[in-house]
């Protein structure tokens, strides 16, 4: 039966009314999210453009595993890890990871700007340890780069605001390693709960010798040394320590242990001298009288010095956390670590293009 014209034209009609619905919701869908992206965009550029004002205070959190060398998940991207680990970031209570590069250019980056007065550096426990003591995790050599960097944002800070009003505040429960403290020692206002407690027994290791224990697996271990003193594989071809290791050994603990001592007397002189100034002698030099002090301490209380002690003697600065509140007066922003890096960073870019 042939169709007529009105026909057609009504099917035809039947048809874009039929897609119009997909069509509207499509649209209507992609249109939305452009105008969402656009919209999280221009707050970025505007939310960046306002983090950093005169008097800025950058807060960094950190806890167990938070600062890396290397190796950190992508965020950024359209892969399936970078998707699983934006996803996994917004359910993440912990602190964002790190890395040292990246800590240590943060923390020049504020030392060398003047709208940043005040750094505060808090210790959390990380999701899942439960009451686990807070360990930090760094390396010696770790902990003496960071503290450096915050040693060079107090000395700048200083001629900065030559009236006052800048500093350092370093925030834990408890300190339950040394290097946690070395790294804090730096702060100019520590403070931690009155349960808390500071270890400072020094730094040692014990290597055995494990000959007998590779020849009974049947394993033949072979080793070469070019000078008399290179003996680090001795361990595992001899039966017993050489001299010549053992010395090597003992120079190596004493030269970490006189940095750890040196570096922590360095930073917390005043507060040390304040608090054994009955003692001390106006012949004697100041910094070695310091560091003697704090050798006693380490040999008698090492392992563990509690809050009250640590502070009568000079170790923290206080059992309360009222620095910032006490300082709040003179902020005018506080700023997390990683957001204040990323507004530098366009703030660099933005002048590069003008």
């Amino acid at each position: 039966m042939p169709t007529t014209p009105g026909a057609n034209k009504g099917a035809s009609m039947l048809l874009r009314a039929a897609g119009l619905p997909l069509r509207l919701v499509k649209n209507t869908a992609l249109g939305a999210a452009y105008l969402r992206l656009a919209s999280l965009a221009r707050s970025r550029i505007k939310t960046a453009r306002q983090l950093v004002h005169p008097r800025t205070s950058i807060t960094w959190r950190i806890s167990e595993g938070s600062i890396v060398e290397t190796g950190l998940p992508s965020s950024e991207g359209f892969g399936l890890s970078s998707l699983l680990a934006r996803v996994l970031s917004r359910y993440d209570n912990d602190p964002p990871k790190i890395t040292m590069l990246n800590a240590l250019t943060a923390l020049e980056m504020a030392a060398n700007d003047p709208r940043v007065s005040l750094l505060d550096v808090r210790v959390v426990p990380a999701a899942g340890t439960g009451n686990r003591p807070v360990c930090l995790g760094l390396g010696f050599a770790q902990a003496q780069e960071l503290r450096q960097a915050v040693m060079l944002f107090n000395y700048k800070k200083a001629k900065q605001f030559p009236s006052g009003g800048w500093g350092s505040s370093f925030t834990i429960a408890s300190f339950d390693d040394q290097l946690t403290y070395y790294f804090a020692s730096a702060f100019t206002f520590i403070s931690m709960l009155p349960t808390g407690k500071v270890p400072l027994s020094g730094i040692s290791w014990a290597q055995l010798p494990h000959k007998n224990l590779l020849e009974a697996l049947g394993i033949d271990m072979q080793t070469g040394t070019r000078m008399e003193h290179n003996s680090s594989g001795a361990h595992f071809t001899e039966s017993e320590i050489p001299e010549k290791h053992h010395e090597s050994n003992l120079s190596v603990r004493k030269s970490l242990n006189d940095t750890l001592v040196s570096d922590i007397a360095n930073s917390r002189s005043f507060d040390i001298m304040a608090s054994f100034s009955e003692t001390y002698k106006s012949t004697e030099d100041p910094l070695q009288f310091v560091q003697s002090r704090l050798r006693t301490v380490m040999a008698k209380l090492g392992p563990y010095i509690d809050a009250e002690w640590a502070q009568s003697i000079g170790l923290i600065t206080d059992v309360s956390w009222d620095f910032i509140e006490d300082n709040i007066s003179v902020l005018r922003q506080r700023t997390d670590i990683g957001a204040y890096v990323k507004a530098c960073r366009q703030e660099i870019e933005r002048e590069s293009r003008d």
